[in-house]
């Protein structure tokens, strides 16, 4: 599956290449590895820096205020996190944690606002990137509108299993969130899969039996 099958979970690459453009100031930053399950950031706490994924995936996830854990977005490679505070001195919203073996480079907010201020093209092409992924990311929210929401809880599943492979390790209410649906409809969908021995719960998420299966699965939704 392609990143644009999915509409709404985006994987999203926004540049051409793993050093190009403006994201050069990366390119000679140390590169962290964060073992899956990590995190990254915790909510709450102040950030000074802007984080860009070479390889992985990176869950970004708050705790509302009832206690509830929501997720918010899934990055993959390519991406960057933690931006809002370059813009806006406020801290993200949530927490960041590596759903795989993840590996970033960071550069301090200070030396990215100077490096723009010095620098009108690499301030150019950060601005026309961001304002990509903002259009693409409207795009996405239109068209996921458009599907049935069984088709929306299953291309999402596939391209979590495309991702993460088969071994999904997420809960009803989180899917439900990222296929914009209650976590009552995504039971209701799992006791079909079940019935049909294409998808298996196990603790904590699920193991995807039959991948071609769960994909024709949303032809005839």
């Amino acid at each position: 599956m392609s990143d644009n099958d999915l509409p709404w979970l985006k994987h999203t690459k926004l540049f051409r290449s793993p050093i190009d453009g403006w994201k050069k100031v990366f390119a000679d930053k140390e590169r962290l590895l964060y073992p899956k399950g990590s995190i990254i950031i915790k909510q709450g706490i102040a950030v000074e820096k802007l984080s860009y994924i070479f390889t992985g995936t990176v869950e970004y996830s708050k705790v509302d205020e009832e206690g509830n854990e929501v997720l918010i977005d899934v990055l993959g490679a390519n991406n960057l996190f933690m931006i809002a505070p370059l813009f806006t001195g406020i801290p993200p919203l949530g927490s960041f944690t590596a759903v795989e073996d993840t590996v970033t480079a960071s550069i301090s907010i200070l030396e990215m606002k100077n490096l723009m201020k010095s620098d009108f093209n690499l301030t150019e092409e950060l601005l026309y990137d961001l304002s990509m992924k903002s259009n693409n990311h409207i795009k996405r929210l239109q068209k996921h509108y458009a599907y049935k929401v069984d088709h929306r809880i299953i291309e999402t599943l596939c391209a979590l299993a495309d991702q993460q492979g088969m071994r999904l390790f997420i809960n009803q209410q989180n899917l439900a969130e990222l296929a914009d649906t209650t976590r009552v409809t995504v039971s209701k969908l799992f006791r079909d899969l079940k019935s049909e021995n294409i998808i298996r719960p196990i603790y904590g998420g699920i193991i995807i039996q039959d991948y071609s299966r769960l994909k024709s699965w949303q032809k005839h939704i």
